[in-house]
């Protein structure tokens, strides 16, 4: 019986010993594919931070073009993470033709960049300068055409409220239109020395007509992009020519345009802006753009002299007081009309146009040469086409 049982043990042994080099076996193949597959995850974690960063560069470069067209012609910077980029721009935005340039990532043969246009290239790399990642992208300038119709008044939406005296052509020659894009509940006592329009079902204004067509207004995006392009103007170029005021900043009683300066001078007022009872001159072409809503009070004046001037207000406004003078006037919200002054000018404004009822015993005159031309709005630069190696 010894003996059997002695015989057994011998051969289960090796059976024991087989399993355990089996399960060592498959030990070794579990822990192969965890490293395998940690170093797997580890590739793709490190390939996705190379195009994260090649990603940032490409936004700096895209947010530095949208400062300045030609500031700058590349950057480099690092991430939280520590992954790194550099990126460089190979600019066409003047040219009117194609450009060519060698090939900027493998170096070989030639690339066209089209006219009004540039190429961004933005290198990622990881943090112990291993791998890297590179995206490629054609971008544009978003542009577009503003054109400024010859009214007194435009109006986005409606033209309600009395007005006391009435809408005056100062060229005499009954010109003084006014429309609106939506109806008309309005009266003027004086009268008005052109044809009033609305594209609504409502026109209280002779001739009465209604269901017109609409007028083309700049749109709110185009508003906000020409303020934006206009506060960069001050902050980028200051000087005599570029004014920047701050919010809370009081204005000065006068300012003047030197006659040297032949695109005009431009007052940039960072915030609303509310003049309850100061007069301000400016002398030559001037622009004051106004980054907030517009309050003209009870004995307040604002008067252009020499050239028309132009009063942009990124807000609602509300032009009482002792007279505007020689100005068109842009708000993209909707704008309160009265006081006891003149209004010598024109004006347009996206939203209601109101005439304030208690107080409105001033004159509007309209001068068509306030009336700017055409004007091209740049905005924010866009991609057009993007490849990532």
């Amino acid at each position: 019986m010894r003996e059997t049982r002695r015989a057994r043990r011998a051969f289960v042994l090796p059976y024991i010993m087989l399993l355990c080099v089996v399960l060592l076996a498959l030990a070794a193949l579990m822990i192969t594919g965890s490293q395998d597959v940690a170093r797997g995850t580890d590739s793709i974690e490190e390939k996705n931070g190379t195009f994260d960063a090649a990603e940032a560069g490409l936004n700096d470069a895209l947010d530095g073009l949208n400062v300045s067209l030609s500031m700058i012609l590349g950057g480099r910077g690092t991430m939280a993470n520590g992954y790194k980029y550099s990126y460089s721009i190979h600019p066409n935005f003047l040219g009117l033709l194609g450009s060519l340039i060698p090939d900027p990532i493998r170096g070989l043969g030639l690339v066209n960049i089209p006219g009004g246009s540039a190429i961004i290239v933005s290198i990622g790399k990881s943090p112990d300068g291993g791998r890297t990642s590179t995206v490629e992208a054609l971008v544009t300038v978003n542009t577009a055409t503003v054109n400024f119709q010859r009214y007194a008044i435009i109006a986005g939406r409606n033209i309600q409220g009395s007005y006391q005296n009435g809408l005056v052509d100062a060229g005499m020659t009954n010109y003084a239109h006014v429309h609106a894009n939506g109806s008309i509940n309005a009266s003027v006592s004086g009268g008005i020395q052109g044809n009033a329009t609305a594209s609504g079902d409502t026109n209280t204004l002779p001739p009465f007509k209604t269901q017109t067509s609409t007028i083309a207004l700049p749109t709110v995006a185009q508003f906000d992009t020409l303020v934006s392009n206009y506060e960069d103007q001050t902050k980028l170029f200051p000087g005599a020519a570029n004014l920047y005021v701050a919010a809370g900043s009081s204005l000065a009683p006068a300012y003047t345009c030197q006659s040297s300066v032949t695109s005009g001078c431009l007052l940039f007022y960072d915030g609303p802006l509310n003049l309850a009872s100061q007069s301000v001159t400016f002398n030559g072409p001037w622009t004051l753009v106004i980054n907030g809503d517009f309050t003209q009070g009870t004995t307040a004046s604002i008067a252009f002299v020499g050239q028309p001037g132009l009063l942009i207000t990124n807000g609602n406004a509300s032009i009482e007081g002792a007279g505007l003078t020689n100005a068109y006037v842009e708000v993209k919200g909707s704008t309160l009309f009265g006081g006891s002054g003149t209004f010598a000018g024109a004006m347009i404004t996206l939203g209601n146009f109101t005439f304030d009822s208690n107080d409105s015993s001033g004159q509007f005159r309209f001068k068509s040469g306030v009336v700017p031309p055409a004007m091209t709005i740049t905005g924010r630069v866009k991609v057009v086409t993007y490849a990532e190696y």
